[in-house]
């Protein structure tokens, strides 16, 4: 599909452009595609294409959410997500996830689930710890105590939240990653 050589715009060839009002052939996408439309009207790299952006061919800017990771569900066979959602729930409780790796570990599925809830549980973990050194710091410097206890109760209201999404999937029967951890990996 030709474009206009002046601003653009998509045309049909030999058509006067409704944008600009100039009767031109029109040329093919600069960027080289031999797509019926240009990349820049489909995929969004218009920053291959050389012709210039007019509201008509302009995409919109998306931004991902905090909650939109990566769903690996379709790794896992409908046999796999379906054995006991509960053993899935107890991965995101603490020290129980490593249960589902003592009773299940040859479910690829509930291991997915175990390495989330360990990384989960290592990150509580580490908010005991600054909760422990806030606590040995006090006599010492009385200043920094109440900085670190706000910083370990937003921690662990962090990873209350994470626990919470965890469980959620699980439950559902997906494999998306937790955000901000999910992608560590400790248990392949």
């Amino acid at each position: 599909m030709p474009y206009c050589n002046e601003c653009g715009l998509k045309i049909e060839a030999g058509t006067r452009c409704p944008a600009c009002e100039t009767q031109n052939e029109g040329q093919d996408c600069p960027a080289g595609c031999k797509e019926e439309t240009c990349a820049a009207d489909t995929c969004g790299n218009s920053e291959r294409c050389d012709r210039p952006q007019t509201p008509q061919t302009r995409q919109p800017r998306t931004h991902r959410s905090f909650c939109e990771t990566p769903d690996t569900s379709d790794r896992f066979t409908e046999e796999e997500r379906a054995c006991h959602p509960a053993n899935g729930i107890l991965c995101y409780l603490g020290p129980l996830c490593l249960v589902p790796l003592l009773f299940r570990e040859k479910n690829p599925y509930l291991r997915y689930h175990a390495n989330q809830g360990l990384v989960l549980f290592l990150l509580e973990l580490l908010t005991c710890l600054v909760v422990g050194v806030a606590c040995a710091v006090d006599p010492l410097l009385p200043s920094v105590t109440p900085l670190l206890a706000a910083g370990s109760e937003l921690m662990a209201l962090f990873s209350l939240c994470l626990a919470g999404i965890g469980v959620a999937n699980a439950a559902s029967g997906r494999a998306k990653e937790l955000p901000v951890i999910g992608s560590c990996v400790i248990i392949k």
